[in-house]
């Protein structure tokens, strides 16, 4: 893949996944641009791999290689001193291998039949200047029929996503890589979701990944499946979905993920089924529960998070970075009316604070503008607010019209595009209690 965003973030493209940084690379120098002053040219490749070059194919600029001794897996570095840190790659992703293939049940990376690397073993490149990491399709699959590839991985040890975030990384990106052996051809926003979960199930007590979560937080109107191109880390704070399946409904059973991934087997000329068939065949057979009412609950569950954590619903959400984005209204008023606007699995927030002392209670009056919309409009403790809302003195009560699609979508079918529905919330009198 050429090219570098110029945020850093991860970018991707058919047939690459890539978390980066911009570099660049020239042959003839050392990490500093000098010729290295302790290098043999016999056994080692004393200079900068530039960029532009094959990994799989110019093995010149990496002649020394660190097998498994547990997995099909080789790890290709250019100098001797790397040794050390070669070692520490190998150990991260055997530790990744036994957590995603052997516990969570993930297929295991393809053999590559000697297309990267001398044989078909799972190949994985250290590169100063990628300054990042990322997983590269190598070649289809012709013996099965669905979109499976093999990958090669490369990754820049010491880059912004090395040194004490490497171990993480190698995790997300060899989720890419099993990812690749069920399905290399679905929406950048389901890789980058699942891989960022696959980080927090390798080392649960990492917080590496949790920034994400605060640009995810941040636009809750967008689609929890929205592809926003790399422009922000939403797709990866989306993770908070699966942890929110996960959690709810998946407690004992953490292989739902690779079991999704199976279902997403799909036809090279059809494209299907895709990710949203296999989230809602895994719920709907395996929990008798629809995409649309997890969708609903996963969006009371994220008011649940950093300082409005109450205990009982994201077993990390109170170290979690951010709380969703909302808009606040003032229970005293006689008559609130706003227009929620969210695109299909996106929701909205309200805030209805009650600052007197005595009880205020509203009707509701909820419409859609339109017929491709089934909102819901709950509160965040999970009641249905469409009958009437009550707001205890000294209190507040937190509203969530959440936007689903009227009638069931492919992933391919689900357009980004936003929709309002028109609130109004009208006081009720309440008369004196009787003394």
């Amino acid at each position: 893949m050429s090219g570098c965003a110029d945020n850093g973030l991860l970018l991707a493209a058919a047939g690459c996944l890539l978390l980066a940084g911009c570099g660049s690379g020239a042959a003839g120098g050392d990490r500093n641009g000098q010729m290295a002053a302790a290098c043999d040219p016999a056994v080692e490749f004393c200079g900068s791999v530039p960029l532009s070059v094959n990994a799989c194919s110019d093995s010149a600029f990496w002649p020394l290689t660190l097998q498994s001794g547990q997995r099909p897996l080789t790890v290709h570095y250019s100098r001797l001193g790397e040794r050390a840190k070669a070692a520490e790659v190998l150990a991260a992703i055997e530790q990744s291998w036994t957590v995603q293939v052997d516990q969570l049940g993930f297929a295991a990376p393809l053999d590559d039949g000697g297309a990267c690397g001398a044989d078909g073993r799972y190949d994985v490149f250290l590169w100063a200047g990628v300054d990042g990491a990322y997983v590269e399709a190598v070649a289809d699959n012709p013996r099965t029929p669905y979109n499976d590839y093999s990958t090669y991985m490369a990754i820049d040890p010491n880059g912004a996503y090395g040194g004490d975030l490497m171990d993480t990384t190698l995790a997300h990106e060899f989720n890419h890589a099993v990812q690749a052996s069920d399905d290399w051809w679905e929406n950048p926003l389901i890789f980058e979701m699942t891989a960022t979960f696959a980080e927090g199930l390798v080392y649960p007590g990492r917080s590496d990944y949790f920034f994400t979560i605060r640009d995810f937080q941040a636009r809750p109107d967008w689609s929890v499946f929205y592809d926003d191109a790399y422009q922000t880390w939403h797709m990866y704070g989306a993770a908070m979905f699966l942890h929110f399946l996960h959690q709810r409904y998946f407690a004992a059973d953490r292989g739902f993920i690779a079991r999704i991934w199976h279902a997403m087997r799909s036809d090279p000329q059809a494209d299907r089924p895709d990710y949203i068939d296999a989230l809602t065949a895994i719920l709907l057979n395996e929990r008798g529960v629809t995409l649309n009412d997890a969708m609903v609950e996963f969006m009371q569950w994220r008011w649940f998070v950093a300082g409005f954590d109450d205990g009982m619903h994201f077993e990390q959400g109170a170290d979690w970075p951010a709380p969703v984005s909302y808009l606040q209204a003032n229970a005293a008023d006689a008559s609130i009316a706003l227009d929620l606007d969210a695109m299909h699995y996106g929701a909205a927030y309200l805030l209805l604070q009650n600052n007197g002392d005595g009880e205020r209670r509203f009707t509701v009056d909820f419409a859609a503008d339109d017929l491709l919309t089934a909102w819901r409009l709950t509160t965040a403790a999970g009641d249905d607010a469409k009958a009437g809302i009550d707001v205890p003195p000294q209190a507040s009560v937190v509203l969530v019209a959440t936007a689903l699609p009227a009638e069931p979508l492919s992933a391919a079918a689900l357009a980004f595009d936003t929709h309002t529905a028109k609130l109004r919330l009208t006081a009720r009198q309440v008369s004196a209690p009787l003394l």
